[in-house]
């Protein structure tokens, strides 16, 4: 029996660095949306470039999206003063976010 503490952007950094380690992921915490209409307006920016969330998507959730990282800095950038955290993931480690 142990007793350990971690954090959710913890456990989320070592996710990616085993599952995903020469990726830039795009990572959207959706555990409180202030604004239904900026998730629609990122929806529509990812459906754009072919990156849709899936059927089974459901708020409240975390979305991870394997992105080139120029565009997935470019729409943490664009969401700058959002209503929601968005970051970028590479090699497991936070490079850029938006809070």
């Amino acid at each position: 029996m142990f007793i350990e503490f971690s954090t959710c952007h913890g456990l989320l950094s070592e996710y990616l660095k085993h599952k995903h380690p020469d990726a830039t992921v795009l990572v959207v915490w959706i555990d409180d949306i202030d604004s239904i209409a900026e998730w629609e307006t990122l929806k529509k920016e990812l459906a754009d470039i072919g990156m849709l969330p899936p059927d089974n998507f459901m708020l409240p959730g975390i979305l991870m999206i394997e992105l080139p990282d120029a565009v997935a800095l470019n729409l943490v950038n664009r969401h700058e003063k959002g209503s929601f955290r968005m970051e970028v993931y590479e090699n497991g480690q936070c490079i850029h976010e938006n809070y």
